[in-house]
């Protein structure tokens, strides 16, 4: 093997403290964690990405909905994350109601029959929007569903948020933030602004006495109260339709209602305010509130004319004591000849018109969390636009709570819209959350342990709420993969499946193998569940027993379906989805599941000290060590079937968790192996790749090696690959200068039956948290860093050790290690090879034994001071020590 050249990073390495260096590049590592960890949790999402883990909301087009195409796929120029949404209009000419909107609801197309969203805690409705051209004219809205006046009774359901609006908003080229306020208090508006959209709750639809002799522009923007607009009125001091020289306008909900169907309910207010002025000193007008019709009957200022000032003035009329509950008109005014100083015509101006009803922003119930609406009027010869990092805004209290509810990290950081991204855009892969809940619980600051609650909370979250496998007995396995985000399905309460959308087909899927339960990601889990019983036991007891019996559920469940009696022992690759087919074995082994079945069985036996669980470690430990091959040296990655040898690939990680695992100082060998077969340098870098033919870097790898490095006390080639790491970290392909990426480039291969991509990745940032620290995830104390494997229970070899105390009087106890279950004899005797004492001949179990001799009698033969041996004989094999005792 050639040795590798050390970098200059290598060398500055000397400059400076390196404790301080790693700890700074260790804390970047987990800021990535947390970033993703948090990504989805910081706001309520509607939309980032579509296949996006926290996006909420589901879009659905209403209105002239064939004027409408929607791309929530869309790769040019997103703002945030890898896609944006493109929104194309083209009215049509048979258009029925010249315009078209897209609500963005929850479930999807509930108008009423479902319960949406419980947003509260929310302050803000916040999005970036763009237009194509510039100069396009949209409205942005939430709530409003199946609300009063438009009540259907046969929808159960409503949203408790009043619809609530942007206004009309002119579009620039370029991105810009727009948000609607969930906190300041609002008021029921009959006019705001021209641009005010929805928030007009009024349109002023009843002309009373014909259009052509009057004008009224709802757009006026010289000199409005406030805002960008006004209301102004022109008569032209004609006659109206019945010949006579008067004109009023009703403001009307629906446009055009008089009588026909229901208007708004306004009980509470106390007055309607609004604002005029007049270009005509002396003019006066008549103002009104109601209609016949309505359930106020005629709120009108009775034979009284308001003289109207030739500057803004606010105007009042009072409704205390009226029936508001149903207002069809919600204003009025009149003018005529008699009450017009010069008779000839007239000009006013009206603005903020407004009932001192707030609205509802009550979030208990969103079923409308987004819309945008888009009129021909507005936008003549169509528009596009696009839409992007759509949420809602959290107080900091409702912040705190939300961190804190169930959920994953997702795997990926994905970026682009091929095979590898579309299916892993919301994935939450088992085995990476137990890495990341296994640093957290590394370095137990109050943050990382918070944080790890939360995860092992989620672990056992999916175990009591997987929608096909709950209830069934005894059946508590986890799947491979579960929806990053928001984890818990709002409507039914179960775990959420990642899923993706299949663009060719049009149609949404989940990727077969996220639904299976591979023996090696849930014996992860269980290592990870348990080390957070051990570390949380005395500061949260309750969560603490339950990561211990969910640990329990998942060992039955590999007992009972991934183990059969078999020459080499050892347990199936897990359960998969096989479509039509449904739920089936894996009819091969792993060694690398096996390694970590090990361990995760030999952790549960010392919790709970039930024998099962040692004969559970102690088949998979068999299985392993059938799969070394002393030629190599190198383990086997497994079988092809329960005992055929599979002979390809060779994988990086079946040799460094060998050593991990079973720290045997023999297979130190391997590790000089993997350097050698898999080493490889690449883009710059030097690491290891994760098999033989060496195509690339896969970091995750370089990491167990470096680790693994240490461990054998190669500290130069360990401080090496920590400084590759270091370095990919800053300065890898797509690396965010915080976590670790899985590969240098796209499509590394494996042998198997995936690829490694070039993406930011939990489970590499973990490992190279535990890769700086020195720590082995499979056995070290968190803290002190001493192996906390119980030796009596799996020897790796037959060993006598020294006796202690040496010199003794006039006892001392011997202790052996013992691999495996047979006939073992020791025997004291003299220096001159006189038989002293048999302390014991007797067939024991596998497993390190301790014995005490005493030196004083040995039945009627005294015995003197002086050397002795031990001779411990088991099977064929035979060792010896020496032993001093003194008088």
């Amino acid at each position: 093997m050639k040795p590798f050249i050390y970098s200059l990073a290598v060398c500055l390495t000397g400059l400076l403290p390196a404790n301080s260096w790693s700890q700074s590049e260790v804390n970047k590592a987990y800021q990535h964690l947390y970033k993703i960890m948090d990504k989805h949790h910081t706001s309520f999402e509607v939309y980032t990405d579509r296949d996006g883990g926290g996006n909420r909301f589901i879009p659905t087009i209403i209105g002239d909905w064939q004027s409408i195409k929607l791309n929530d796929n869309y790769h040019d120029g997103p703002k945030f994350d890898a896609t944006s949404m493109r929104i194309d209009y083209t009215p049509r000419q048979n258009d029925k109601y010249g315009w078209a909107a897209t609500n963005w609801l929850f479930p999807d197309t509930n108008w009423g029959y479902w319960l949406g969203h419980d947003l509260r805690g929310a302050t803000r409705l916040k999005f970036l929007a763009r237009g194509e051209r510039g100069g396009e004219k949209v409205e942005f809205l939430l709530g409003g569903i199946n609300r009063p006046p438009d009540h259907v009774a046969s929808r159960k359901y409503m949203d408790t948020v009043d619809k609530l609006s942007t206004g009309i908003v002119n579009l620039s080229t370029n991105w810009q933030e727009y948000a609607i306020d969930l906190t300041a208090t609002s008021y029921f508006a009959v006019y705001l602004d021209g641009d005010a959209g929805s928030n007009n709750r009024y349109i002023p639809s009843g002309w009373m006495n014909g259009a052509f002799n009057m004008k009224l522009d709802p757009m006026w923007t010289q000199k409005p109260h406030s805002g960008s607009s006004c209301i102004r009125v022109e008569w032209n001091g004609m006659s109206g339709s019945d010949g006579s020289k008067w004109n009023a306008v009703m403001w009307q909900y629906p446009e055009g209602n008089w009588k026909d169907v229901n208007g708004h309910n306004l009980s509470g207010a106390t007055q309607l305010t609004f604002w005029a002025k007049t270009d005509e000193p002396g003019l006066e007008l008549q103002f009104q509130v109601g209609g016949r019709d309505d359930s106020s009957g005629e709120v009108f200022i009775k034979n009284q004319w308001v003289k109207i000032d030739t500057e803004w003035q606010q105007y009042t009329i009072d409704l205390t004591g009226k029936n508001l509950s149903n207002i069809r008109g919600g204003f009025a005014f009149a003018f005529n000849n008699v009450h017009d100083p010069n008779p000839d015509g007239t000009v006013f101006y009206l603005d903020d018109i407004v009932f001192n009803k707030p609205l509802s922003k009550d979030l208990t119930n969103v079923i409308a969390g987004f819309g945008s609406a888009v009129s021909k009027r507005d936008n003549p010869a169509g528009c596009t636009f696009y839409l992007d990092d759509v949420r809602y805004e959290l107080s900091a209290e409702r912040l705190q709570k939300r961190l804190r509810e169930p959920h994953f990290l997702a795997s990926y950081v994905t970026v682009e819209n091929d095979t590898f991204d579309q299916r892993l855009r919301n994935t939450a892969f088992l085995y990476d959350n137990a890495l990341a809940l296994l640093t957290f619980l590394h370095r137990a600051t109050p943050e990382d342990l918070w944080r790890a609650d939360v995860l092992a909370r989620t672990f056992i979250f999916c175990q009591n709420y997987d929608r096909d496998f709950q209830g069934q007995a005894q059946d508590y396995r986890l799947r491979n993969a579960y929806r990053a985000g928001d984890l818990i399905e709002p409507e039914e309460g179960w775990a959420r499946l990642p899923f993706y959308f299949d663009e060719s087909a049009k149609v949404v899927r989940q990727d077969p193998f996220n639904s299976g339960s591979a023996t090696g990601n849930l014996t992860w889990t269980m290592i990870a569940l348990l080390y957070h019983r051990e570390q949380r036991i005395s500061s949260n007891r309750a969560l603490a027993d339950s990561s211990l019996q969910a640990s329990i559920r998942l060992g039955k469940w590999i007992l009972d379906n991934c183990y059969a009696e078999d020459a080499v022992q050892g347990y199936f690759g897990g359960i998969e989805f096989k479509g039509a087919q449904g739920f089936v074995k894996i009819p091969w082994k792993s060694t690398e599941h096996n390694l970590d079945a090990f361990v995760a069985f030999t952790k549960l036996f010392e919790a709970t000290k039930d024998s099962v669980w040692h004969k559970a470690a102690q088949r998979a430990k068999r299985f392993v060590m059938a799969m070394y091959n002393n030629n190599g040296p190198f383990f086997w990655i497994g079988t092809t079937n329960a005992t055929q040898i599979n002979q390809s690939p060779l994988v990086e990680d079946v040799q460094t968790w060998s050593y991990m695992v079973l720290r045997d100082s023999s297979h130190s060998s391997i590790i000089q192996w993997v350097m050698e077969k898999c080493g490889v340098k690449h883009h710059g870098f030097e690491g290891i790749d994760f098999d033989t033919d060496r195509d690339g870097i896969w970091f995750e790898g370089t990491a167990h090696t470096a680790l693994a490095l240490w461990m054998t006390r190669d500290v130069k080639n360990y401080d090496h690959f920590i400084a590759q790491l270091r370095m990919a970290q800053e300065k890898a392909s797509r690396t965010d200068s915080l976590g670790i990426v899985a590969a240098c480039h796209d499509g590394i291969s494996t042998g198997l039956d995936w690829k490694y991509y070039n993406r930011l990745h939990i489970g590499a940032t973990a490992w190279y948290i535990f890769a700086e620290n020195k720590w082995n995830p499979y056995w070290q104390d968190f803290k002190t860093g001493i192996d906390t494997r119980d030796a009596k229970l799996f020897p790796l070899k037959f060993t006598l050790s020294q006796n202690y105390p040496n010199p003794f009087n006039p006892s001392t106890q011997l202790r052996f290690d013992l691999p495996k279950s047979e006939r073992v004899s020791l025997r004291i005797y003299s220096i001159t090879g006189q038989l002293v004492r048999t302390l014991f001949d007797r067939h024991l179990s596998a497993g390190t034994h301790d014995v005490i001799w005493d030196g004083r009698t040995n039945e009627s033969v005294v015995v003197a001071s002086g050397v002795y041996f031990a001779v411990l004989h088991a099977g064929e094999e035979a060792t010896s020590i020496k032993l001093v005792l003194t008088r």
